[in-house]
């Protein structure tokens, strides 16, 4: 499962599928998904230039027009299938009749080619996308995109701690280290306290040599500490509290690191008795979240 779809859009007058665009940009928006639509007005049939772009293991869709000024899509989809990607093309016109659409690419033996006229572009895109992703929706793959989103969060979160604990005092540095000792205190009560060193030496030594992420503290721990951090260095509360929602969660919603144990601890069977299409969509929502206030946390000119 994917928080963001990139299509290459290739058309020789933009202007005709501005509108076109922003519906299939929105219609992604829907399931949680953040439209990455880069648009194309000319290609050679040497794939000029879009040779990297093809290449990308993360493009989804390639939508294409037939008439391309000197040359037509076909050509360029017979180049793009012979450089071995086999992704899902839709095919369009307004200039010629789709029965010669149809029989260009049946010529040309090119497989996986939807077709459309111009006129009806956008059901045919929101159709292939909708598939596509009812694939992706199952508690298989929601697994792999939480337990890979969740560890990237985590990852980014402790370049964020090893960056703000440069910014405060040997004063403020040992506020990080009791308050999250009291939190940890505080939740042994229910077993679930935080794995932090006895000793604020032990606790210095790890952040400032950036060995924490390698010793045994938990995802909620490194939370704990960056959150104490950045209320120290005075970062937006809003932004404090966005990140918050990552181990807390928010009334009657499960934390993503809450839904990554699940995930990651319960059978298929379990799962299917929560999983659901509007999970997934949160989830996305969630983890781009997560990943936007980060990105912008780690600025420092956040305000």
């Amino acid at each position: 499962m994917k928080t963001s779809y990139k299509i290459l859009w290739i058309d020789d007058d933009p202007k005709l599928i501005i509108e076109q665009e922003s519906e299939i940009g929105e219609f992604l928006e829907d399931y949680g998904i953040e439209p990455k639509i880069s648009t194309i007005e000319q290609v050679d049939d040497d794939l000029n230039p879009i040779k990297d772009q093809i290449n990308d293991v993360e493009l989804d869709i390639i939508m294409i027009d037939y008439k391309m000024g000197e040359t037509t899509g076909d050509r360029i989809i017979e180049q793009i299938r012979t450089n071995n990607q086999y992704l899902p093309v839709i095919f369009y016109s307004s200039a010629v009749e789709i029965k010669k659409l149809f029989e260009t690419v049946a010529k040309s033996q090119l497989d996986g080619v939807y077709i459309a006229p111009r006129s009806n572009l956008t059901a045919k895109a929101k159709s292939v996308i909708k598939s596509l992703i009812k694939k992706e929706q199952t508690t298989k793959r929601t697994r792999g995109l939480l337990l890979e989103g969740v560890s990237e969060i985590d990852a980014r979160v402790s370049e964020l701690i090893f960056d703000l604990w440069t910014r405060v005092s040997q004063q403020e540095k040992r506020e990080v280290y009791e308050s999250v000792n009291r939190e940890g205190n505080r939740r042994q009560r229910s077993r679930r306290q935080p794995s932090i060193p006895r000793s604020f030496e032990e606790f210095e030594g790890h952040i400032s040599r950036n060995e924490h992420f390698e010793q045994p503290y938990t995802v909620y721990t490194r939370c704990l500490i960056a959150l104490k951090l950045l209320e120290i260095c005075e970062k937006p509360q809003c932004r404090i509290e966005i990140l918050n929602k990552f181990i807390q969660g928010e009334p009657g919603n499960k934390s993503l690191n809450k839904l990554r144990n699940d995930y990651a601890h319960k059978t298929r069977d379990q799962l299917a008795q929560c999983h659901s299409r509007q999970r997934c969509i949160d989830i996305r929502r969630k983890l781009r979240e997560q990943f936007e206030n980060i990105e912008k946390l780690r600025c420092r000119s956040t305000t």
